[in-house]
């Protein structure tokens, strides 16, 4: 019996450990000059926003290097971590990559949303960010499966949590990095 709690005690112990090493690698985006963390909502937001003008979903010229940035800033996180993933867990990440828009009732305000998130996405593809370049070279291999990440390019158009009280504001990307772990009891008992 005394073994047994034991085990356990280790198998927790080691849970602790990546659960700890997980969350420093997502807090490494909240470095003070790219992203912002926002607490109340749990989730990252360029510290400077891309801006979009009104019905359009096309990154401005000087736009482009700070998005750069957070692609090649999230691609070392992303490196980083599978680096330091010393339990050897099925560690994966979504990536959500989510743009907003502004309740000033143009009539497609939701599809806006989601075309400026992919139009981040499309951003680091054309520079060849290595995640994205990764991900989408498997993916067109039909290699899914030996994918570390998930892209998920959305909108939430008008809705979604957290939105400023100054509509113009809410024309933004969001980025959200999730970690994901499948098979973390299996893992820590071996």
């Amino acid at each position: 019996m005394l073994r047994k709690q034991n085990e356990e005690n280790k198998v927790n112990a080691d849970k602790y450990i990546k659960i700890q090493e997980i969350e420093a690698s997502t807090r490494e985006l909240d470095d003070g000059k790219i992203f912002d963390y926002e607490k109340d909502f749990k989730r990252f937001a360029l510290k400077s926003q891309p801006k979009f003008d009104s019905a359009r979903y096309t990154i401005r010229n000087d736009d482009i290097e700070n998005l750069l940035k957070a692609g090649r800033r999230i691609d070392t996180i992303l490196t980083n971590a599978n680096k330091k993933n010393v339990l050897k867990l099925d560690l994966k990440y979504l990536i959500v990559i989510e743009g907003t828009s502004s309740k000033d009732h143009f009539p497609i305000n939701n599809e806006l949303s989601y075309l400026r998130a992919l139009s981040v996405f499309e951003l680091w593809e054309k520079y060849n960010i290595p995640f994205v370049t990764t991900y989408l070279d498997k993916i067109r291999k039909g290699k899914s499966r030996e994918l570390d990440i998930e892209i998920i390019i959305a909108g939430s158009g008008e809705r979604g949590v957290g939105r400023s009280k100054d509509e113009i504001d809410n024309q933004k990307i969001l980025i959200q990095l999730i970690p994901k772990i499948s098979n973390m009891e299996e893992k820590v008992k071996k």
